[in-house]
């Protein structure tokens, strides 16, 4: 007879993990989850290489948020150390503070400037743009001419392998504009790392005796063998449906990582690479992860590519016809009995980590009232 759990959940992500423990703690239910790949935590998951370094598996993951109710939740299962995120773009052999602010205009010109002169420039590079209609419209009538090009043209088009006028307006809605100095990559209050990495934040969130964990498992042959009486789906939306209206176009990444006999490979743990490079960014993750080897660093080289066969599913592409044909697929999902579709890839949304745990955190709450009404608890 196959065996009975409550909730199956494909994924072991934030996603999938915050469900998973939101659902067993505070509804009883008995969750089993179940991931392909050996470890927890999806592209989130993070290891110590051969020089010490703790090394994101699948990218950066630069964790911050401005919901304190994420933040609240989160910090019962790690400790979390503050981090000022940095990041720089390398144009024209020079290291240019990113996102565009006051002390990049003072770069650009060459001395010290001040805000009302740096508003007036902005507003004679701006393309005027009620509703911007693609990326590009966006970030013209927005950044300006001078910080389009300079910096996001080039880069735009390595990342998606695309124009930016052929992307929607959210792509670089996503860079902000400052008339101040800070440098920081990021604006929200709570910028920080889990101590110990993403990997033992993961091992605690499913560390309960409600859920039952399977690495290295398909979740077609689990659900063969196990009774569920819901599923919850972290994975991409096309695949659970067997890509029935065709495969959703993402794009991935490869990594290339190296040694350096170093300290430092560079000034901050980000650079971005908006000119002819191969690669969009170098991380040299020992700025932030920590601990930190004397002498040797490591430094991961990132190159985007269409997904093909075997590739993971990193950004899906905020293009009108892939959305289009993501909505055939929501369709499909909302008429999906018994299942319940979660997360980035379930969703086709480009989604940050706090947006995720806070769309499962109330997820957790509007279903597991009624699943444990089904279960009779």
């Amino acid at each position: 007879m196959a065996r009975a759990v409550d909730v199956l959940v494909v994924g072991a992500g934030f996603a999938g993990a915050v469900l998973a423990e939101r659902l067993a703690e505070a509804h009883g239910l008995r969750c089993l989850v179940v991931d392909r790949r050996p470890h927890a935590g999806g592209l989130a998951h993070d290891t110590l290489d051969g020089n010490g370094v703790r090394v994101p598996d699948h990218g950066p993951h630069w964790f911050r948020t401005a919901d304190a109710a994420v933040r609240g939740y989160l910090e019962r299962f790690a400790t979390w150390r503050p981090v000022p995120y940095r990041i720089v773009a390398r144009c024209d052999g020079r290291d240019w503070p990113f996102p565009p602010n006051l002390a990049t205009y003072e770069r650009l010109v060459g001395r010290a400037a001040t805000v009302e002169e740096f508003e007036r420039w902005l507003e004679r590079q701006r393309v005027p743009c009620a509703a911007p209609r693609n990326a590009e419209e966006w970030a013209l009538a927005h950044l300006g001419r001078e910080f389009f090009e300079r910096f996001c043209r080039g880069y735009t088009r390595k990342q998606w392998g695309r124009e930016p006028r052929e992307l929607e307006p959210e792509v670089l809605a996503r860079v902000p504009l400052r008339l101040d100095r800070d440098e920081r990559a990021f604006r929200e209050p709570f910028q920080a790392l889990p101590e110990g990495g993403f990997a033992r934040l993961f091992e605690r969130l499913l560390l309960h005796p409600r859920i039952e964990v399977r690495l290295g498992a398909e979740w077609r042959a689990i659900r063969a063998a196990v009774r569920a009486r819901h599923l919850v789906w972290t994975g991409a939306v096309d695949e659970y449906f067997d890509f029935r209206h065709g495969p959703l176009p993402y794009r991935s990444l490869r990594f290339e990582r190296e040694t350096v006999a170093a300290e430092r490979f560079q000034a901050v743990e980000q650079v971005n690479y908006p000119g002819d490079e191969p690669w969009t960014r170098i991380v040299e993750p020992k700025h932030v992860t920590g601990p930190r080897p004397a002498g040797v660093t490591t430094i991961v080289r990132e190159f985007p590519r269409a997904r093909g066969p075997g590739d993971e599913a990193y950004y899906p592409v905020p293009a009108a016809e892939a959305r289009a044909a993501a909505e055939r697929y929501a369709a499909d999902a909302v008429a999906e009995r018994g299942v319940t579709f979660a997360g980035r890839l379930g969703t086709y949304r480009y989604l940050n980590m706090d947006r995720v745990t806070a769309e499962s955190l109330a997820l957790a709450e509007r279903l597991g009232p009624r699943l444990r009404a089904e279960a009779g608890r």
